[in-house]
């Protein structure tokens, strides 16, 4: 965690994927839409996550522990994901 605490230290936003993702899902037993909200909610925390760095204009968001994403529960498709909020 030293690397994330020095991207936090230098105002990078750091989103642990794992963590966030899990806790938003924990009280779900209807799985019929968990593909869907995940979605919905990523792009959510990436949009509330946005902040300029202090060093530039630049918004920088580093994402780490992303492996529930390839979870073949969730039926996410990652790259997709990812290929989304670069755009945003």
């Amino acid at each position: 965690m030293v690397l994330v605490d020095k991207l936090n230290f230098n105002g990078i936003t750091t989103i642990d994927i794992g963590v966030e993702l899990s806790n938003h899902l924990s009280n779900r037993s209807d799985l019929t839409s968990l593909s869907i909200e995940s979605q919905d909610f990523l792009s959510k925390l990436v949009k509330n996550s946005k902040t300029k760095t202090d060093l530039s204009d630049l918004k920088i968001i580093v994402f780490y522990n992303f492996g529930m994403l390839l979870d073949p529960v969730l039926k996410l498709n990652a790259v997709q994901i990812f290929k989304n909020i670069s755009k945003k």
